[in-house]
């Protein structure tokens, strides 16, 4: 039987716990991205052999998984919503190639980035490559659920571009000029921008649009709340792990928040509570580029965390933006119907927050 067919079945049939669901859900994903790339028209067998390079990389799935079980709950076919979940997975590594080049960043997924091992320009090219192969996914949408529907997708996916693109752009911009008149609301709304439409506001959207025949403003609006406080929780456990994440399972540089002079809610709570001293020195310090840091530096910083509790209190926010998500959909969602994924919804909020990796 294909693997394809069982996973399918699995998903549509079986209540499963969430880790068993997200599992099914990743390995549904990646079998169609496998399929896409060898489909390909590119003649260049260097560029397909790097392709692969982050989407083999055992990765969470989390925001294909949010598409398809968002098109379970509202009583949709998961295989309508397949190449759709398959583009919204291929933007993710795609801004994560681009992403790391940005940052500097040498380690992603447990293994060099592929700015790191390979080069600027390389990099670029394959992320260039990721974002043309979900284009030509969403483009099989038409047959798949018609003109309209893949059209509004395709606007859907455009304004969560749109949206990413935006919130980095706040976020390298407070880097480049060391901004420090930073408000907790001004970092939710880099978050939102940045991380959570394309994490998973816009994920659950499309999902409801190709799963629902009812696609009001009012049931996409729920969804779009659901999202963005799923999002920014998953932000700040992000930012979370990267001070106290285990480097293999985590798969990424440990502190590479603060050697990179990123504004997280941690350090923007670090540097309110600080005395004026010590602000003084936090603004040099990130002042300094990535190679000008040194490990005494990132010793302060963290000194100053420590002081300040600023991790454990930053989880609690992101537990507070974790349990409106939750709140949300219990309250306002009484029309999805499949209550196995719906359920699944649920849980995500619970693991963005309480996931190690």
């Amino acid at each position: 039987m294909d693997l394809t067919y069982c996973i399918v079945l699995k998903a549509r049939l079986a209540p499963m716990d969430f880790a068993s669901s997200l599992e099914n859900f990743r390995k549904l994903t990646c079998r169609q991205i496998d399929l896409l790339m060898r489909r390909r028209n590119y003649n260049s067998d260097v560029l397909y052999r790097l392709l692969p390079e982050y989407t083999a990389r055992r990765g969470k799935g989390i925001r294909p998984a949010l598409c398809l079980a968002a098109c379970a709950a509202s009583n949709g076919n998961i295989t309508d919503a397949l190449n759709s979940a398959v583009a919204v997975e291929l933007f993710h590594n795609a801004f994560l190639i681009k992403d790391d080049i940005e940052d500097d960043s040498e380690y992603r997924r447990r293994d060099e980035t592929i700015k790191a091992r390979y080069g600027t320009s390389v990099a670029l090219n394959v992320g260039d490559a990721m974002s043309v192969l979900a284009m030509k996914a969403l483009l099989r949408n038409v047959q798949k659920i018609g003109v309209h529907k893949a059209l509004v997708v395709f606007q859907e996916i455009q304004r969560m571009a749109e949206r990413t693109v935006e919130g980095q752009a706040m976020e390298l911009e407070w880097v480049r000029q060391n901004e420090w008149d930073i408000l907790d609301k001004d970092y939710y709304l880099m978050c939102q921008g940045k991380t959570a439409w394309y994490t998973a506001a816009t994920p659950c959207r499309v999902g409801t649009i190709i799963g629902s025949s009812d696609i009001s403003h009012s049931r996409l609006s729920v969804l779009t709340r659901f999202g963005l406080n799923l999002g920014v929780a998953f932000q700040i456990q992000d930012d979370i792990l990267n001070l106290i994440g285990n480097e293999v399972e985590y798969g990424k540089e440990i502190n590479g928040d603060l050697v990179e002079g990123k504004r997280t809610l941690i350090l923007i709570r670090t540097f309110r509570a600080a005395t004026g001293a010590e602000r003084t020195t936090i603004a040099q310090i990130t002042a300094r580029t990535r190679n000008q840091k040194t490990k005494e530096d990132i010793r302060f910083l963290r000194r100053l965390i420590k002081k300040y509790d600023s991790i454990r209190v930053c989880a609690g926010v992101s537990k507070r933006f974790a349990k409106k998500a939750r709140d949300t959909l219990k309250a306002e969602c009484a029309w999805m119907v499949n209550q196995h994924a719906k359920d699944f919804l649920t849980h995500m909020a619970d693991y963005v927050v309480n996931r190690q990796i």
